[in-house]
């Protein structure tokens, strides 16, 4: 039998009366979103990699709670079913094939009618996509709908023009909503329109629309370009092909270059600090681009001041020796761009590996506490890791991968923060990562001339209109967490208070993260809501006792038993 039970819910009706005043005078609750949704739009751009019979445009998708929903493209009259398992991945092939049909669009400042990926599900999901050819791949964390914002600025790089192919930087984005107008505002001219002039955009729900910069002229960077709407969009930013630093070449001279893609936060959820910590790579360091939102945005690393800028302007830090702090007097987004390969493919002494790869850096204030991962399983990377990024406190820091407890002295300090950061090989396939406390994840992967890299997960919450951020391991959905007596002997009553209605599951877990139980809740009302823990039989220890809302709110108790 189960050793948690559900009691009757206590509803009242004052307290309801006073959420649903909250709710009205604050939007606080709606900003406190993850990358869980219901809804996405997203949209592949080109990747001028190699071979087109190795394209695979992708997408992997999870839960926590079963679900059901539908991927389609309008464009190409394509729709397909899927389900979810909670704790596993959903493989979607996408339709990549040129000479049939294929997501990635190609054409600069044309509106693909339906051309975005709709995904839709009955439950929240997280959604992440690839983009691979040969030796060219990078992959995004897709954020839902009720997330996405009106105001945008790009993250990019130079174009390259070695090696007789060139390549361009590029962004591009999809309408949520009918009668859209976007307005573009280059930093770069692009392949229709001259830089720094806006031009304007008219899309429906559904269409996506594709921007390049001028790939012939090594100058033309499109980082720092504006991109506003009259109702949300979803933005995404990268490059074609990209050598990292600009028209870096291998040992031997030749061209190694790689396709990137993020989407990009709305600037509502940028933050004014974040931490670095560098790809565990075996050639030269990472490069790191910081973009202000706001003129006069002072920029420090490692408390350091190092250069005031206006908005759309970025610092570049050439070289990241180590785990490195940026903060800035406004909102910034950073970009972590992994290096070309340097080696050469035929040179057993100086073998490739990796290429360049961008992931954005997202501020502490997004950390999240659980997360499903994959590390695609195809043969081109040959190595696959995780950079996690803890708070330090009076107990050292406590993650589990797939059950399994991190040991504290794979995490490094991070110099002039509280923080610390672990490099963790993974296996290919899908993991679980968590903690009692949020924590920053990076996924990443590399290969002969090939990796990807992404985010892989996040709060995506209105930093800058937050009057009251809620406690770190409880996000606003759940509040209220605690146990009528801790420590506990036969049993204890677990409480916590729902500010809207939702689903819940509830897991329990040992020290070494095995789990003890599990109970998945359906609809709940908003309110008071009661579990009893039953530890008759439990071993004497600490336990954990997680609830996870189907909205992607999570809440985190550390018990501790004693008979």
């Amino acid at each position: 039998m189960s050793r948690i039970h559900r009691l009757a819910s206590r509803f009242l009706a004052s307290a309801m009366l006073l959420l649903g005043a909250l709710c009205i005078s604050s939007p606080t609750a709606a900003q406190l979103r993850s990358n869980f949704g219901k809804e996405f739009y997203v949209a592949f751009a080109q990747n001028q990699g190699g071979a087109e019979t190795d394209n695979l445009m992708a997408l992997f998708i999870t839960s926590r709670v079963p679900a059901s929903g539908v991927v389609s493209v309008p464009y190409l009259n394509y729709s397909i079913n899927f389900t979810t398992t909670p704790g596993q991945i959903s493989e979607i092939m996408l339709p990549s094939d040129q000479t049939v049909a294929t997501v990635e669009m190609t054409l600069s400042e044309i509106a693909y009618t339906g051309g975005g990926v709709h995904i839709t599900a009955d439950q929240d999901i997280a959604v992440f996509g690839m983009n691979h050819k040969l030796y060219s791949s990078d992959a995004f964390m897709a954020m839902p709908v009720d997330v996405l914002g009106t105001t945008y600025r790009s993250i990019n790089f130079p174009s390259s023009t070695l090696g007789g192919s060139e390549t361009a930087g590029e962004f591009w984005f999809v309408a949520t909503q009918d009668h859209t107008t976007v307005h573009v505002t280059p930093k770069a001219a692009t392949v229709q329109n001259i830089a720094d002039k806006t031009f304007d955009v008219a899309l429906d729900r559904g269409d996506s629309y594709l921007v390049q910069g001028i790939k012939t002229d090594a100058t033309n960077d499109l980082t720092g370009s504006l991109i506003t709407s009259d109702k949300p969009i979803a933005f995404f930013s990268g490059h074609t092909r990209a050598a990292v630093p600009t028209n870096a070449v291998n040992i031997d001279g030749s061209v190694s270059r790689d396709h990137l893609c993020e989407q990009i936060p709305p600037m509502g959820a940028w933050g004014d600090s974040v931490i670095v910590a560098p790809f565990l790579t075996s050639a030269s360091p990472d490069l790191v681009r910081v973009v202000a939102s706001t003129d006069g945005t002072i920029v420090k690393v490692n408390d350091a001041q190092v250069a005031t800028i206006n908005a759309g302007q970025f610092y570049e830090l050439a070289q990241v020796l180590g785990p490195t702090l940026i903060s800035a007097s406004q909102p910034i987004l950073v970009g972590q761009y992994m290096h070309t390969s340097w080696g050469a493919l035929n040179d057993a002494n100086n073998p490739a590996y990796g290429d360049p790869a961008l992931a954005l850096v997202l501020p502490v204030e997004q950390f999240y506490t659980d997360y499903t991962i994959i590390a695609d399983q195809n043969a081109a990377f040959t190595g696959n890791f995780v950079n996690i990024i803890v708070e330090s406190g009076e107990l050292p820091a406590i993650v589990f991968l797939d059950s399994v407890k991190i040991p504290s002295d794979k995490f490094q300090p991070i110099p002039n923060s509280n923080y610390k950061y672990a490099q963790i090989p993974i296996t290919q396939g899908t993991h679980r990562l968590f903690s009692q406390d949020a924590f920053g994840l990076t996924v990443y992967a590399l290969g002969p001339v090939d990796s990807y890299a992404y985010t892989g997960g996040a709060l995506v919450k209105n930093l800058n209109a937050l009057a009251v951020s809620a406690p770190r391991s409880i996000p606003v959905g759940i509040t209220n967490l605690h146990a009528s007596n801790n420590p506990f002997g036969d049993q204890t009553t677990i409480a916590y208070q729902l500010d809207k209605p939702t689903s819940v599951r509830l897991e329990l877990v040992d020290e070494l993260g095995r789990a003890v139980d599990l109970e998945i809740h359906g609809h709940l009302e908003a309110g008071t809501h009661t579990v009893k823990i039953d530890g008759r039989d439990l071993p004497n220890g600490f336990y954990y006792l997680r609830l996870i809302t189907s909205e992607g709110a999570s809440g985190s108790l550390r018990l501790q038993h004693v008979k």
